[in-house]
């Protein structure tokens, strides 16, 4: 009796599991899977959002990222590139185990803070070296970036780098409404390159509830920030971080983005006149009038 099940089960088998159905038939089943799929995708951050009070417009938004997500990790499965995906066909989707705690974020913090690990946009203060850099790299990344300077000539050379200038000395009303037109819901992170201590309190006004503060230029003892309340950190739930130094792997990783990227920005307008050992005054008085952001001296240069 056994036997006959067993069988009966195998004359019911199609295709083994190694086997590619035509084209078509893969299709409309794959068709099929996905509209029993949808609902359970879209459920979790409806009830997410709906929980929280949140708008109409998140709840589009929330849903949307859901799918595309879903959809995307689902093909990963599929395809099994290198050692990423199984190979097979497993919906992934989300995951009603974390609907509190989204609730939690979202209600307290808004989607700030719910999306306080997704970085979309970000201030660079200062436009020197570092921050002309930051803005390179942040734009390859694909965030929306600006870079506030003092100087109208760094600001622009700034936009040749894919940020967006912000006058400093703008009208705190004015430049955040500057910022909003790039990120609605203020910056998701601020790296401060400028070294200048009120730089610190324009920056944590900008940036939205839940994002991060980067402080890397403040390098020197006059740097006391009394003017900042632990109120302003703790009611923005802030992040805030201290960079300083660097590896060999981080100046590997630098030779190579800057051979990624050489012909799409103007690395070129960076550095001034080299000049020959001898005219070290001269490239010191260059270097005063801030024209260029950095003048060579080249000791075996003949001038």
């Amino acid at each position: 009796m056994m036997e006959s099940n067993t069988a009966d089960i195998a004359r019911g088998i199609r295709y083994e599991p190694d086997e590619q159905p035509p084209h078509a038939l893969a299709l409309g089943l794959g068709f099929q899977y996905a509209m029993l799929a949808v609902a359970g995708i879209v459920v979790t951050p409806a009830i997410v959002v709906r929980a929280a009070g949140a708008g109409d417009d998140y709840l589009t938004w929330a849903a949307f990222a859901a799918l595309a997500i879903s959809g995307v990790t689902t093909v990963f499965q599929a395809l099994r590139i290198g050692h990423i995906g199984s190979g097979y066909i497993l919906m992934m989707g989300t995951s009603g185990a974390f609907i509190a705690v989204c609730v939690t974020a979202l209600a307290e913090g808004g989607p700030g803070m719910l999306a306080s690990l997704v970085a979309a946009s970000a201030l660079v203060q200062g436009a020197g070296l570092l921050g002309i850099y930051a803005c390179a790299l942040l734009h390859e990344r694909g965030l929306r970036v600006l870079c506030s300077d003092p100087l109208p000539a760094r600001r622009e050379l700034a936009e040749g780098f894919g940020a967006v200038g912000l006058d400093p000395a703008l009208d705190p009303g004015e430049r955040r409404e500057r910022v909003l037109e790039v990120a609605p819901d203020g910056v998701d992170a601020v790296l401060e390159m400028s070294g200048e201590t009120p730089a610190v309190a324009a920056g944590m006004d900008l940036v939205r509830t839940g994002g991060t503060y980067v402080l890397v230029g403040m390098v020197h003892p006059d740097s006391d920030l009394a003017g900042i309340t632990g109120e302003r950190i703790v009611f923005k739930c802030l992040t805030i971080r201290g960079v300083h130094n660097y590896s060999p792997r981080h100046l590997q990783q630098g030779i190579e983005f800057l051979g990624r990227v050489a012909g799409r920005y103007p690395f070129e307008e960076l550095i001034g006149p080299t000049l020959p050992l001898r005219d070290l005054e001269e490239g010191l008085a260059l270097s005063r009038q801030r024209r260029w952001l950095r003048v060579a001296v080249a000791p075996g240069l003949e001038g």
